[in-house]
């Protein structure tokens, strides 16, 4: 059979859904050698189009995938999602194709095939504080898809229980597929110091990291406060060091709390450095109030990391007792947590190895089997 793939999701470089996109396609393209797939890029710049080329170039050596641009002026972009089916024809986009997988939210296409649509969460209706520009423009994609999806995919049984009691979906229409961690995120056998990685990005060691996005659901600034509280009761020699891109709202508070000499907001870095980072880290702590997977837990436990992280969401799923479960709201708690790992020996190797045993569980392999199977299951019923 022929698969379209909507990789749009490729262009937010920074973001946990390009990541799932990209390890989705390696997997899929990995495995399959009897299905075709055709990837579909709706771009608005040929900047981006560029910036994402070799990594094309990667899938273009594999036989079974056919890749296809679509240019859409930027500022119709969002719009065009609104008006595609009523405009062009499915076969117009992909040619005769069997099946539709949208890996990110939008799904414009008719239902005469069957269409999937891979929703990660539902962060803009938990927050819509975050960025309420795009708040009706999102929640209106999201519905659309939800019609005009055969079958929903998410990657978490939170994400599915808010997908049922937010949007209505029957439970039936909902399947969960996992994230993975690449293979480059693994324990590294000796600690990594005087790293050219963490002296380019000036990582001082002893240090507890955050990776990830600086959202409003991120809890940025409850876990500055535990920091700050850890730093003056406990006395303890760590930075805190938080890994992405830059947020001035996160500055200001890390100034207001007077934490400058104690906190390091790197900014956006690739792939290729983070495991670097990971293994020299001490700590992970990821206290987020919202999540659709939690990625960054996965890659942090795949190095070997001992993790703390929130008790709600879909982080149980991720860390299950290989973490320390805390309340993310709960300076306190947060910070006598990360006292008992920093100050405790044992505590840590313990936890080390219980991240890489759960860790296991996740792969990307994974993934692209379960989704081969719900591509299989939906071919039959129509």
């Amino acid at each position: 059979m022929r698969i379209a793939l909507d990789a749009s999701q490729l262009l937010n470089i920074e973001t946990g859904g390009a990541r799932y996109t990209r390890q989705l396609i390696n997997s899929l393209l990995t495995i399959d050698r009897v299905n075709e797939y055709l990837l579909l890029f709706f771009t608005a710049t040929s900047a981006k189009k560029e910036l994402f080329r070799a990594k094309h170039d990667i899938w273009k050596t594999m036989n079974n995938a056919e890749f296809r641009t679509i240019n859409i002026p930027w500022f119709i972009l969002d719009f065009f999602w609104e008006i595609l089916p009523s405009l062009i024809p499915i076969e117009n986009l992909c040619g005769k194709t069997n099946l539709v997988h949208s890996l990110g939210y939008r799904a414009s296409f008719d239902r005469k095939i069957p269409v999937i649509t891979t929703l990660f969460d539902l962060t803009l209706y938990k927050y819509p504080e975050q960025d309420p520009k795009r708040v009706p423009l999102f929640k209106s994609t999201i519905e659309k898809a939800v019609k005009r999806s055969s079958h929903i995919i998410t990657i978490s049984q939170n994400s599915k229980k808010d997908i049922i009691d937010i949007l209505k979906v029957p439970e039936e229409k909902i399947t969960v597929t996992y994230c993975g961690a690449d293979a480059k995120f693994t324990k590294y056998a000796q600690k990594p110091s005087n790293s050219p990685v963490l002296t380019a990005l000036g990582v001082p060691q002893p240090f507890v990291l955050y990776t990830g996005t600086m959202g409003a659901n991120k809890n940025l600034k409850t876990l500055i406060s535990a920091f700050k509280y850890l730093k003056i009761h406990y006395k303890v020699p760590h930075k805190l060091v938080l890994v992405g891109k830059k947020k001035k709202f996160i500055l200001d508070h890390i100034a207001n709390c007077s934490m400058q000499k104690d906190i390091i907001v790197t900014g956006y870095i690739d792939d290729d450095s983070l495991p670097f980072i990971y293994n020299a880290a001490d700590l992970f702590v990821y206290v987020s109030k919202y999540e659709g997977f939690g990625l960054p837990v996965l890659e942090a436990m795949s190095c070997g990391l001992p993790v703390i992280t929130s008790n709600v969401s879909s982080l149980p799923e991720v860390a299950g007792d290989a973490g320390i479960l805390v309340e993310p709201d709960n300076t306190e708690q947060i910070a006598e947590a990360m006292n008992r790992v920093l100050n405790d020996t044992a505590l840590r190797n313990t936890m080390s190895d219980k991240s890489l045993r759960k860790s296991k569980e996740f792969s990307w392999e994974k993934c692209a089997r379960e989704t081969l199977e719900v591509y299989k299951c939906l071919l039959k019923q129509y």
